[in-house]
């Protein structure tokens, strides 16, 4: 009779451990491994509607709208609560595109970028692409269709 419990137990803990073992390996949707932090810019630029960009036509703040990566891009401080402090720091997004992109996109990393680079007529590592020091808008005389996202956005 006791063996017979000590079957039973072997027998639960193997099909607990082949569970675990299934449950490990089911295929997971890719997804980046990038973070994202609550800041200042959503507030201001989207909730405020100072400057917003998430429909701005330049597809790179479309696709990636669902998260809030303004610092991964842009630097600056997004816990600050006044203009002059969160803008504090920033530089153009596409200086250095192995820290604003490559945390996310190592693999595609230049192909990536220049096509924002394009679309947005500067150089990578050229200190163009708008949002310099001060946070300003870039400039509005680009009129070429943005990047189709099937070309650079597969988070």
């Amino acid at each position: 009779m006791k063996e017979r419990k000590s079957h039973g137990f072997l027998w639960l803990l193997f099909l607990g451990g082949l569970l675990l073992t299934v449950s490990l390996m089911w295929p997971q949707p890719a997804a980046a491994q990038c973070g994202s932090s609550a800041s200042s810019c959503k507030n201001c630029h989207e909730v405020q509607g100072e400057f917003p960009v998430n429909s701005d036509g330049t597809n790179w703040h479309e696709a990636h709208a669902f998260g809030d990566f303004c610092e991964f891009c842009h630097a600056g401080n997004v816990q600050a609560t006044d203009k002059e402090g969160a803008h504090t720091g920033m530089e153009a997004p596409l200086d250095n595109i192995q820290a604003s992109c490559g945390n996310c996109h190592a693999a595609d990393l230049v192909e990536r970028a220049g096509v924002y680079a394009a679309a947005l007529g500067v150089e990578i590592g050229a200190g163009g692409g708008g949002g310099g020091g001060g946070g300003e808008p870039p400039a509005a005389d680009d009129t070429s269709a943005p990047p189709s996202d099937s070309a650079a956005s597969s988070a």
